[in-house]
């Protein structure tokens, strides 16, 4: 027999021979391998939030390495951190998979030039893949999405926020100051005579 679903089914069998018929029924269980357990993809966690990591339910035992050492299929964490697990199966063998929990606000940068030297244009960069960006100030700036052109004429601390996959907004700044070449001066014209 080959199980087309894990979980409990019936299984009939009608027998044919000697004039008589005879049918019988069992239960019989497909159980879940430990090799198919996953936690997903890395995550973001906001401060105050709680998110449930779960490791699926169907396996005999499971073990976290959470300060509780948790048994459950599913932990709650509210904290950043590298989270493990490993379950075993009813036919024993075992799986450990983990998956690491980062600070939004952490995860989170505004990058670029800090210096602006005469009339160049400094890009700023902010992490992508947020929603939602908002720049400041708006005065000497062009937004597209995660980044922005700016040119100040004097110092100024640009700021972005974005909200986080995780639903939370999150924010970083950066200073931009502006440099100018000094201007060269030699002075009027000078004649020199033979022998100065």
């Amino acid at each position: 027999l080959v199980p087309l679903k894990k979980g409990t089914s019936t299984i009939k069998a009608t027998i044919e021979g000697n004039c008589t018929i005879t049918e019988k029924k069992i239960t019989a269980s497909v159980l879940l391998s430990a090799s198919e357990m996953s936690l997903g993809n890395d995550t973001v966690i906001c401060n105050g939030q709680h998110i449930r990591l779960s490791a699926g339910t169907g396996y005999a035992s499971y073990a976290w390495n959470d300060d509780n050492n948790s048994s459950d299929s599913v932990l709650t964490v509210s904290s950043p951190g590298i989270y493990a697990v490993t379950v075993t199966d009813n036919c024993g063998s075992s799986k450990t998979d983990s998956v690491t929990v980062t600070d939004a606000t952490a995860a989170f940068h505004l990058s670029g030039d800090t210096i602006r030297c005469n009339n160049e244009t400094i890009v700023l960069t902010a992490t992508a893949g947020l929603s939602n960006y908002q720049w400041f100030p708006q005065s000497n700036i062009q937004v597209n999405g995660n980044s922005a052109s700016v040119s100040p004429d004097v110092i100024t601390t640009y700021v972005v926020k974005a909200k986080s996959n995780a639903g939370c907004m999150v924010s970083d700044s950066v200073k931009v100051i502006p440099v100018r070449t000094p201007r060269v001066v030699l002075g009027n014209d000078t004649a020199l005579c033979k022998g100065d």
